[in-house]
């Protein structure tokens, strides 16, 4: 999932505050020690997209499914109409 598709979930700045608060969590696990905020940044990152990417998933699972589920009832609908 990129970031243009993030952009239909959440605006740039709640997202930039979401990544801000991941990284200053893995900034104080690892005991406040200074010199690592790029990595903790890009760790963050992959964190937060992967969690939207997760949401997508889902969304798109549970839309698949009332497709389905949608297709079978109008199955049904047809078989008894005759």
């Amino acid at each position: 999932m990129g970031k243009s598709a993030v952009s239909g979930i959440v605006s740039r700045r709640d997202l930039n505050e979401e990544i801000a608060k991941v990284a200053y969590e893995l900034y104080r696990d690892r005991g406040m020690s200074n010199g690592h905020d790029f990595e903790d940044w890009v760790r963050a990152e992959k964190i937060v997209m992967e969690r939207y990417a997760k949401i997508e998933d889902e969304d798109e699972a549970l839309a698949a499914s009332v497709v389905n589920k949608r297709l079978i009832a109008g199955k049904r609908t047809k078989k008894v109409s005759r």
